[in-house]
């Protein structure tokens, strides 16, 4: 950015700082989760509750917080070191608090783009790469609240391959399949548990393919949760927000409509069209436990 060109009004400024007021009582949500597992879906349908405002991808550990902790490192490094001024110095307390504050200030943008309706108790975003990033939001927002949903590795290893890696990865279709489902997955779904569980009320999993299953169910389940709302009119705004055919142009649950749509088939089982058995299981086995903790068999028996 052109130093000379940075300026702000007077009334820019304080209109800046209200809006951002505007959300210091509204609890924070934070969903997260594996790439391709249903983050988006989950979004809408979440959207769709008359309490909750929450919008996509902030990014704040992933990378923003990363390139602001360099940018104020460097400058702590770059005082002397004899008769180091205090008042320029930053600490990591004062840093924690602009971290806080720079979230806040892009929830704001949530709020005021969408969000500023009466009784609404929830402002948030989804992020999936926060799955890595759930222990350092909640020492900045500690009575936030995290949903982190989980999907097959095998299916959103594919539906990754079709939406993005096939164009863009250089690894071959098999070195990408198991990648994704013994180095991505994993570091996701465990860094997300690990940080996740010990904060107790605060934090639950919800499975895509219980969603896809029984949404109605589910979204009652995430509302009480929540503490907002589970009467049947809010879980079918929800529903209603989060229908497939709305996000996809029209097409039903199971339609394709070629590579790079983030809204493809949504659908359970889509990797038994496209990964070998054999390549599946031999991958699976190295995160068997982790599968089965989560509800899904790691192994299948190659199709007649």
């Amino acid at each position: 950015m052109d130093q000379g060109a940075v300026s702000v009004t007077e009334s820019e400024y304080r209109a800046w700082c209200e809006r951002t007021a505007a959300i210091g009582s509204l609890r924070k949500l934070f969903v997260v989760g594996c790439a391709k597992s249903g983050t988006t879906w989950l979004q809408h349908l979440l959207n769709g509750h008359p309490e909750i405002c929450i919008d996509g991808e902030g990014r704040y550990f992933w990378p923003l917080a990363q390139y602001l902790n360099k940018a104020f490192t460097s400058f702590n490094e770059s005082l002397p070191k004899q008769g180091r001024d205090v008042s320029a110095w930053w600490s990591e307390t004062e840093f924690a608090c602009l971290m806080r504050h720079t979230i806040e200030v892009a929830l704001s943008r949530t709020y005021a783009n969408g969000g500023s309706e009466p009784g609404l108790k929830y402002i948030g975003d989804k992020t999936p790469m926060h799955t890595l990033a759930v222990g350092s939001l909640h020492q900045l927002f500690p009575e936030a609240r995290f949903i982190h949903i989980i999907r097959d590795p095998r299916d959103a290893t594919i539906s990754q391959w079709i939406f993005w890696a096939k164009a863009n990865d250089p690894r071959s279709f098999e070195e990408f399949v198991e990648y994704s489902i013994t180095k991505v997955w994993p570091l996701n779904v465990e860094s997300a548990r690990k940080a996740g569980r010990p904060l107790g009320p605060l934090y639950t999993e919800v499975r895509y393919e219980d969603l896809i299953e029984n949404p109605a169910h589910e979204m009652t389940r995430l509302s009480r949760f929540l503490g907002v709302d589970d009467a049947s009119d809010a879980i079918e705004a929800c529903l209603a927000n989060g229908d497939f055919k709305k996000h996809s142009g029209g097409r039903t649950r199971g339609n394709d409509d070629g590579d790079g749509n983030l809204y493809r088939k949504g659908v359970a089982g889509d990797w038994m069209n496209h990964i070998p058995v054999d390549l599946a299981n031999r991958c699976c086995a190295q995160v068997e436990a982790l599968m089965h903790d989560c509800g899904y068999e790691a192994r299948v028996t190659q199709p007649a």
